[in-house]
């Protein structure tokens, strides 16, 4: 089964324990302190791959560039939980999910998602051709106003 990959599928792949969970995505809290490999696990069973998606975009928004690679190994421990459906069906539903679930979030939200999922140099190479994300740019610098080594890293990627 074919199906396209999406931007922030791409940065976060390529690129634990539930607290307090009874398997609403609502009431899901990723804990950092656990092992990827095991929170992908718990919410691969109690989520799903549209509900797992959907929590770790959720998370995203409220985490911190210091959770990037926490938050690449998760993405990719669910997709390679995913992947394992001979149909290819889950990963499709799990990738579309992000998809779905950043582009419902206001601009500054999808920038935000966008900083912790990729370092600032490879975030830069990848949005400098897509056109449809150069809305994205200010508000990403914005997220990087802070750090004036991550936005010149950004900004030279970018303006390549």
């Amino acid at each position: 089964m074919k199906f396209k990959a999406t931007l922030l599928g791409a940065i976060l792949v390529s690129a634990p324990i539930a607290c307090g969970n009874d398997g609403d995505r609502e009431a899901y809290i990723i804990c950092v302190d656990s092992l990827p490999g095991n929170q992908a696990r718990d919410m691969a069973l109690k989520l799903g791959p549209d509900g797992s998606a959907r929590v770790l975009v959720d998370w995203l928004v409220k985490a911190d560039r210091v959770d990037r690679v926490y938050a690449s190994d998760l993405a990719r421990e669910l997709s390679a939980i995913f992947s394992c459906d001979t149909s290819g069906h889950e990963l499709e539903i799990f990738s579309t999910a992000i998809e779905e679930a950043k582009d419902s979030l206001p601009p500054a939200s999808q920038a935000k998602i966008f900083t912790i999922a990729a370092t600032p140099s490879r975030l830069g190479y990848m949005l400098r051709d897509d056109a449809s994300a150069a809305h994205l740019v200010p508000l990403i610098e914005r997220e990087y106003a802070a750090d004036s080594i991550a936005l010149a890293q950004f900004r030279k990627s970018y303006n390549k």
